[in-house]
């Protein structure tokens, strides 16, 4: 498998317990899951916010991978207790205190706004691959391309090293757009056959992170497959994939990690990371 694996912190926002999510990164890094995915409307900051501290003396080590264009509340920046508060005070009263999934905004000031804010959060210098939000739309090509010169010149500026698209399970169904997106855009996408079959396309081979894979596993096994089951399906599923996995327990994570270890240590050779980070 040419992707190295990816731990997703879309829900570390729902985990009351600082120690737990500070031992779920720890799990992650401590069994070969160096690379870590994450968004600024995730706990509205707060994900960005606890892996930014989590990299302190490790950045390094660790491969970052944010998005940016869904507008939000950055309660998360605020103290854990108070943000906890918030996020509770607004499921009760239904006050506007979350991320709007329903807005989309691509915008250059939004982008360049975003990435110095994740910057901060994050407490680094640079992104290792930021990532257009799963547009509401398949984007076309004349919004692509504003927006890739605009990244484009983050990557001048080395506020990013790279970048990509997010893609709903709604986008997936237009294999035919998919494969005319530029080369150069990594594209994220939920786990599907049409995904498995991209993997296998010459202009998509090793340029997918993959994610939901345990949800398609279950919905096709009809049970929550193994952390060995996982990966042996990326193996044989999604080669060259990078695949997303994630979990509110820092042993189910460890347990990840050293499948994918024990993987890679049984494969004849190594391949460069597929996507050159």
């Amino acid at each position: 498998m040419l992707g190295g694996p990816i731990l997703g912190l879309g829900r570390m926002h729902r985990i009351f317990s600082g120690g737990v999510r500070r031992r779920i990164l720890e799990a992650a890094l401590d069994t070969g899951i160096a690379a870590f995915d994450v968004a600024p409307c995730y706990g509205e900051g707060m994900a960005e916010r606890e892996l930014g501290h989590f990299l302190q003396g490790r950045r390094s080590q660790c491969l970052v991978f944010t998005k940016f264009g869904i507008p939000f509340a950055p309660i998360g920046d605020l103290p854990s207790p108070v943000f906890f508060f918030l996020r509770a005070l607004g499921a009760i009263t239904r006050l506007p205190v979350g991320a709007n999934y329903r807005i989309r905004d691509f915008s250059l000031p939004a982008l360049r706004k975003s990435v110095t804010a994740s910057l901060r959060r994050l407490r680094t210098s640079y992104i290792d691959c930021l990532f257009i939000h799963e547009p509401l739309v398949f984007p076309d090509s004349k919004e692509l391309a504003d927006i890739m010169t605009a990244l484009d010149l983050l990557v001048k500026e080395g506020l990013i090293r790279r970048y990509g698209v997010t893609l709903g399970p709604d986008h997936v169904r237009q294999e035919a757009s998919v494969t005319s997106l530029p080369s150069r855009l990594v594209v994220m996408a939920p786990v599907c056959d049409a995904v498995i079959e991209w993997c296998k396309h010459p202009a998509l081979a090793n340029r997918i992170v993959a994610y939901d894979l345990v949800t398609y596993l279950a919905s096709n096994n009809g049970g929550v497959p193994t952390p060995e089951e996982v990966v042996a399906f990326c193996r044989t599923s999604l080669p060259g994939a990078s695949p997303i996995v994630a979990s509110r327990h820092a042993a189910r994570v460890a347990s990840y990690g050293r499948a994918f270890s024990d993987n890679k240590k049984a494969l004849p050779t190594q391949e460069p990371h597929a996507h050159g980070f």
